[in-house]
């Protein structure tokens, strides 16, 4: 039994609290004002059970980001209060009365509550949560529709459905077992080859056995010709000695030789070659001389070089210089011969032309102002002129009878004065007109006397710079003068140089082989005293080596060369006949190692098989014990059984509940498929030919006897939603009078448009929305039930 509905952002209600009592609870209201978001809160809280279609985010109020709901109930004696919200992840939390914390998260509270209530969401929205129009659907579906929704409820649906996937699991595990058909033979087949392995492997042994015997003879014989071989190579080995012993006895007296002849070149070169390193020195004296004479002569080209240089300079300065003077002269009207000259002449024009320039300026000036004068009283004229014209026969200024005769001599005069002003301003301007033209020639004469003045200083640089260069030229042919005679007497030095190439070249042979014989006596000329005592040494050894290689050649019985090649020969055929004998072993037990092998990996492969064969036993095992449970779950076993139980308390309850109702009917039997059949005074009556009120008493009845039977009697209330839609005004009256009497249920809450359950309500319950929030207020005929909410109180 449901006591308190608390509601936070839960689709339209953005903060309700309800309470229920016992009793009929009736929850009124227009249509689409929240009357069953109630219920749907009830379903959620309870087992997560969300309206058809929408996700929990859509159970969010509008403009909200989290909702919360949280329903307290009452089972078996109980109390317990669950809480559900949802604010980007869902959370759940069930609590026991005393506050508690029993489970919290989603699957582990809808289990727990499950198990209180002793149903799951499918029983609860079946018997206990009846929605729209679904009261007498029970009744009026046809009979297999019934007998689904019974297995739905009883789980045999779900029994049915293993029993129907246990179909495809065992043939899968048949598919195995006889796929593993094949182990029992291809493990025989695994003993043969290891036996005809085994037989293999002993006749490889036994060869092998002879083999290592003939190797350890080859082995033997080898060795003696190894001692042999080794004796034979000593004798040759001094024979090799012996060889190199005479090659450097030899080697050593022809070096003593060479000795002997270098010293005696150095005695008979000495004299021509003191007299070649005198030449020599003088060579060097001589070139040295030559070499400064060059230099001076490489000098005096050069000193020659600058002083013409110097002097393209100088005549390129008066080259500018004269040119300067000619434009000044140009200029000036008059020759000019030197810098003073031409400093005093600009200066004295500038100072000429200034003054005229001056005077002008003050002509111009006066002439302007006489123009503008002029210009003035010809503009006063033409003024009274043209008042004089306008005042017709009257006097301009003092407005008096004029005649036309003196008028005209009066305008006449004006003429003439105006002609004389315009004349006059006319000749003033052409006069300063030719003033400014004449300033204008004076002007461009200044600018180029100022240009002439400008060049009196690049004059005197280049006059200062002509006087520098006038003496670097005197100075340089001083020098050159003395270069010239520092240089002379080259040739002599010249003819001096080849005479004592000449004799150097001459000498030249003497110089050599001294210097042969004296490198060749500075590197070796020490060892000849060491080269005699080696000589002494070497022979000594000879003979000592020349015994030895005597007695090794008689133990030998011949040349040890000859010998040698002989025993080389059948060592060498010995090493191939025990490489062979090696060969032929190695092959032996390669060969074993691999029947070793193979050996090694049929008996994996039998034991590999071996599980195989124990898992195929197994398998038959299993599928024979999945075939006796797959008939246990079959419709004439566990579901028949299912079947059987619960039918008679389906039945029983039914039965009860039927009998709140005061019907004249004396029994009820309810079969397989669900179907009611009545008895009452005229006999059978079924389901069908009931009238309205007495329809919807067996169909509350049956539904509230499967949900009493199947949840073990806790049947503790009822939920309505629109119970009335689509019945007539009679047909209602009967559902209330219906409700009325169902007694047996702690509990009943309707939801309703219609008013007409005010009189079977417990409390009342009002329910309405303002701008778009669903608030609740209530009404209580039977102070049983308490609200308390956002809405009214």
């Amino acid at each position: 039994m449901v006591e308190e509905v608390r509601l936070r952002n839960f689709k339209s209600h953005r903060d309700t609290v309800l309470r229920l009592g016992e009793g009929i609870n009736v929850i009124v209201g227009e249509n689409g004002s929240g009357k069953s978001t109630l219920l749907e809160a009830i379903s959620f809280a309870l087992f997560k059970d969300r309206p058809e279609g929408m996700r929990l985010e859509e159970l969010v109020t509008k403009g909200q980001r989290e909702m919360e709901v949280e329903v307290s109930f009452l089972s078996g004696g109980n109390r317990y209060r669950v809480v559900r919200s949802w604010g980007g992840r869902s959370t759940s939390r069930l609590y026991r009365g005393d506050g508690s914390l029993l489970r919290q998260r989603d699957r582990e509270v809808t289990e727990e509550v499950e198990r209180i209530t002793r149903m799951n969401a499918k029983l609860f929205k079946s018997a206990v949560y009846i929605q729209q129009g679904e009261i007498d659907a029970l009744l009026s579906d046809v009979p297999a529709e019934r007998k689904n929704m019974l297995a739905k409820l009883l789980g045999i649906e779900r029994i049915e459905q293993a029993y129907e996937r246990m179909r495809e699991v065992l043939r899968v595990f048949e598919g195995e077992h006889e796929a593993l058909g094949w182990v029992e033979e291809e493990m025989e087949r695994h003993r043969d080859r290891l036996k005809a392995l085994e037989a293999e492997a002993r006749s490889l042994r036994e060869g092998l056995e002879r083999l290592e015997g003939e190797r350890r003879r080859a082995e033997r014989e080898a060795a003696s010709l190894r001692e042999m071989l080794e004796l034979a190579e000593r004798g040759a080995r001094l024979k090799l000695r012996i060889e190199r012993a005479e090659a450097e006895v030899r080697g050593a007296k022809q070096e003593l030789e060479r000795i002997r002849y270098y010293e005696r070149v150095l005695e008979e070169r000495r004299g021509e070659v003191r007299r070649y390193r005198e030449v020599e020195g003088e060579v060097k004296r001589v070139q040295e001389a030559l070499r400064r004479a060059g230099e001076m002569r490489a000098r005096l080209s050069g000193v020659l070089r600058q002083v013409e240089e110097y002097r393209r300079s100088l005549r390129r300065r008066e080259e500018v210089a004269e040119e300067i003077l000619s434009q000044a002269s140009q200029v000036l009207g008059r020759r000019v011969e030197g810098v003073e000259e031409l400093r005093r002449e600009v200066e004295l024009r500038q100072r000429e032309v200034e003054e005229l320039l001056r005077t002008l300026e003050e002509r111009v000036k006066a002439l302007e102002r006489d123009a503008a004068g002029a210009r003035g009283q010809r503009q006063e004229m033409e003024r009274y002129l043209r008042e004089l014209e306008g005042a017709g026969s009257r006097c301009p200024v003092c407005w008096s009878e004029i005649e036309p005769r003196r008028r005209e001599e009066v305008m006449g005069e004006y003429r003439r004065r105006i002609e004389e002003a315009e004349e006059r301003e006319r000749r003033l301007r052409e006069e300063a007109e030719e003033c400014r033209a004449e300033r204008e020639y004076l002007e461009r004469r200044e600018r180029k006397l100022t240009a002439i003045g400008s060049r009196v200083g690049e004059l005197e640089r280049l006059e200062r710079e002509r006087e520098e260069l006038r003496q670097r030229v005197m100075e340089m042919e001083k020098e050159a003068e003395r270069l010239r005679g520092e240089a002379a007497g080259v040739e002599e030095l010249e003819e001096r140089y080849r005479k004592l190439e000449r004799e150097l070249e001459a000498l030249e042979g003497a110089r050599r082989a001294w210097d042969e014989a004296e490198g060749y006596l500075s590197r070796h000329g020490g060892r000849k005293e060491e080269l005699q005592k080696r000589c002494r040494e070497l022979e000594d050894s000879l003979r000592r080596l020349r015994r030895e290689l005597g007695e090794v050649e008689e133990r030998l019985g011949g040349d040890a060369g000859e010998v040698r090649k002989s025993l080389e020969r059948r060592h060498a055929e010995a090493d191939a006949k025990l490489r062979g004998l090696e060969r032929r072993i190695g092959e032996c037990r390669g060969e074993l190692e691999r029947l070793e092998r193979e050996r090694e990996r049929l008996e994996g492969e039998l034991e590999e098989l071996g599980a195989k064969a124990e898992r195929r036993r197994r398998l038959g095992e299993f599928v024979a014990l999945l075939k006796r449970i797959r008939e246990a779950f079959s419709r004439d076993c566990l579901q028949k059984d299912l079947r059987e139980e619960a039918m008679p308390r389906i039945e029983h309850h039914t039965r009860e509940i039927f009998q709140e109702f005061n019907l004249p009917y004396t029994e009820l039997v309810v079969s397989d498929d669900l179907s009611v059949s009545l008895y009452g005074p005229l006999g059978e009556v079924s389901a069908e030919m009931l009238s309205g009120g007495e329809k919807v008493a067996v169909a509350l009845a049956l539904r509230l006897g499967i949900a009493r039977a199947l949840a073990g009697g806790a049947m503790e209330m009822i939920m309505l939603d629109e119970p009335t839609v689509h019945l007539d005004a009679q047909r209602r009256q009967e559902l209330v009078d219906v409700v009325r009497k169902l007694a047996s249920v702690p509990q009943t809450v309707v939801v309703t448009h219609d008013w007409e359950f005010e009189q079977a309500a417990d409390a009342l319950i009002v329910v309405e929305k303002k701008e778009g929030v669903s608030e609740v207020r209530v009404s209580a005929p039977k102070a049983e039930a308490g609200y308390q909410g956002s809405g009214d109180s």
